[in-house]
């Protein structure tokens, strides 16, 4: 660490010759990255905004919420506590959905992305761990995603559900659940196989393996008459197999015995060494006793340890940075780390909440606090600024009861000044599923008001049709809404009939894929839009192997949010990867209110150390537009990336250490 110290006298001495900036900050934060695209599944999303300074925006702040492929209950909302929440519910089509919140009157953005996968049983994946012991320190290579471990006689342990893994040598392919081993001897449940070398995929609970395995060898030929008749018989012999949990079998399938071989990581920069690492393939990986090293030299030693899976060899040990001429601050000192509770402190100031330039200075030392037994329960719980005047408090509980049903809770304290709560209860029936959702938001302190909202949908399990691409579902819903203000109350209770449907994905050519949803409901009671519409239609292109794309329809008609983000969107997200070149584009227009969202990244190397980078953000809702660029000179130092970068809303230079390198 000798050589940054004089790298970090250098940037304080930088940033106070270049000042401070101000302006507000988005911080997004979703009760779940994760969701099922059944489109009556909700989830809540919070978005706390913050000045310069690290204080609350004032209440009655107005927040916009957009999502693509999917829908809010609310699109506008108005901040409570310096906190606005809306309700998503999710899509019909599986894939990422990009959700924004935009503050007009401050001219701030931020977004973020929720994964939705198609059934439950993909979403229980998500909470999947991997557990790898060994002797000797196992070595992660965060750019490559591989964990190598070794051992005389067996010592390395690898657990998997049921699975156990015991071998001399093994390479984990993290992200696709392959482990390569030599010498090893494989347990799924009580049946034990023993092989030389091993090819498995965990989640698929088989592979292909050299070992001792029953093939039929000619061990005789009798005459019969004129005809010579072999006799056969099935004897122990080493060669290719399939394992699986029934032991070896003999294989004829076409698997390439170099796919034995480990691949090879000698070029990753960055290294984590440690004695035990628990993996999640879709998150993250925690390690114990954990030794992170860059080029061969010691970086750091940590007790405690984790890294997401998105982690590279840039941001393997990312706690310094600089934005925006602020020193930035992200520690997290680990109390506890295992695979069914995580307890943390983590210090914080400097965050990046929006794409601008903009740092808060707001310090924050958190207590955070995660459990989980598989995809049976987890929850977590966070004292956030517990230093402060304003700290919160905040929990959360997910459980999945025997018959599928499933619970969430969640419960939020604002700066103790309000109370939110939410339950989300599903239980599956025969022939169709049940959907109870409530939330309440009251205060504690100051001006008296509560809101309560509670929502009961019946929907259909799926009908399909063999001559049909499309897939029906039909149900019933009602819903009661109260609000209190000052002693005043508002009641509205509603109920309906809804029918949805979704096209199986449609294959255009080889590289483009067509999905499209519509639903439609009817809607009695206190409404002034008794029929609700909506729909959606995606064309995915895969251009070439640098290059790909994503073009989106959204229709919907529902008498309140259509009227503020408008009732037609089109949605265009691209990337592309190409050597030094990298872009990626994300926008969103609505066709009849004057609402649009441009966010362009875009970076190319010079050549050697030297590169370019540029960001745009455009955004307009009705009259308030926000127009944030700023070009951005690169240098990449060793592990890190420092950039000299001009903000035309700031109208002066800003100096950035960022984590991740512009090639």
């Amino acid at each position: 660490m000798r050589i940054w110290k004089p790298i970090y006298v250098l940037l304080a001495i930088l940033i106070a010759a270049f000042g401070v900036a101000s302006g507000v900050q988005i911080r997004l934060e979703p009760e779940s990255n994760v969701g099922v695209a059944d489109q009556r599944s909700t989830l809540t999303i919070t978005a706390t905004l913050f000045t310069g300074r690290g204080e609350l925006v004032p209440d009655g702040t107005p927040v916009v919420f957009e999502a693509t492929n999917a829908t809010f209950r609310e699109n506008a909302v108005t901040t409570v506590q310096g906190r606005a929440r809306a309700v998503l519910i999710s899509p019909a089509i599986p894939g990422t959905c990009t959700i924004t919140a935009s503050a007009p009157s401050f001219g701030a953005i931020s977004k973020t992305e929720i994964e939705f996968f198609s059934d439950r049983s993909l979403l229980k994946s998500a909470k999947d761990f991997i557990e790898v012991v060994a002797p000797n320190p196992l070595a992660y290579s965060p750019s490559k995603k591989l964990l190598n471990a070794s051992g005389k006689d067996l010592g390395v342990r690898v657990r998997y559900r049921d699975i156990l893994i015991s071998a001399d040598d093994v390479q984990i392919d993290v992200p696709n659940y392959i482990v390569r081993a030599r010498k090893a001897v494989v347990k799924i449940g009580r049946n034990e196989i023993p092989v030389e070398q091993l090819w498995f995929r965990l989640n698929a609970r088989k592979g292909f393996a050299v070992g001792t395995r029953n093939a039929d060898s000619l061990v005789d030929v009798r005459s019969a008459g004129p005809v010579l008749v072999p006799v056969v018989e099935a004897r122990p012999s080493l060669g290719l197999a399939e394992i699986s949990s029934s032991g070896l079998k003999a294989t004829e399938e076409g698997f390439s015995e170099g796919q034995f071989k480990f691949v090879d990581d000698d070029e990753s920069i960055t290294t984590i060494l440690a004695k035990r690492c628990v993996a999640f393939p879709r998150r993250e990986l925690q390690f114990q006793d954990a030794t992170i090293t860059a080029g061969g030299a010691k970086v750091a030693k940590i007790p405690l340890y984790r890294i997401g899976i998105e982690g590279t060899d840039a941001n393997a040990f990312q706690i310094f940075t600089v934005r925006d001429n602020k020193i930035g601050i992200d520690y997290p000192y680990f109390l506890n780390l295992q695979p069914g509770l995580t307890t943390n402190l983590r210090l914080r100031t400097g965050e990046s909440y929006s794409r601008g330039l903009g740092a808060s200075s707001r310090i924050s030392l958190d207590y955070e606090m995660q459990w989980n037994r598989g995809d049976e329960m987890n929850g977590g719980l966070i004292l956030s600024g517990m230093t402060r005047k304003d700290w919160s408090l905040g929990a959360r509980q997910f459980i999945r009861f025997g018959d599928d049903s499933t619970l969430s809770l969640n419960a939020d304290m604002a700066a103790q000044q309000s109370l939110f709560g939410s339950l989300n209860y599903s239980k599956p029936f025969k022939g169709f599923a049940l959907n109870l959702i409530s939330t309440n938001n009251r205060s504690l302190r100051g001006p008296q008001f509560s809101f309560l909202s509670n929502a009961l949908n019946l929907e259909s399990d799926p009908i399909r049709s063999k001559k049909s691409p499309i897939t029906l579902f039909y149900g019933l819903s009602a819903t009661y809404d109260a609000n209190r203000f000052n002693g005043t109350t508002t009641e509205n209770r509603t109920f309906g009939m809804r029918l949805r449907s979704m096209l199986t994905p449609q294959a255009v050519d080889r590289n483009t894929t067509l999905n499209a949803s519509a639903s439609v409901t009817r809607t009695l009671g206190r409404t002034s839009q008794p029929f609700v519409v909506s729909g959606s239609m995606s064309l995915a292109r895969q251009i070439n192997s640098q290059a790909s794309m994503l073009l989106m329809y959204d229709y919907l008609d529902d008498g309140f949010n259509s009227r503020q983000v408008g009732k037609h969107r089109l949605t265009i997200t691209g990337n592309i990867n190409a050597g030094r070149f990298n872009m990626s584009l994300y926008g969103n227009r609505a066709i009849d209110v004057p609402r649009l969202n441009i966010f362009l990244d875009v970076a190319y190397g010079i050549g050697g150390k030297w590169g370019l980078a540029y960001s745009h953000t455009y955004t307009q809702f009705n009259t308030e537009i926000t127009n944030e660029f700023f070009p951005m000179l690169t240098y990449n130092l060793g592990q890190q990336t420092i950039g000299l970068a001009w903000s035309n809303r700031t109208k002066r230079f800003g100096l950035q250490l960022l984590g991740t390198t512009f090639r």
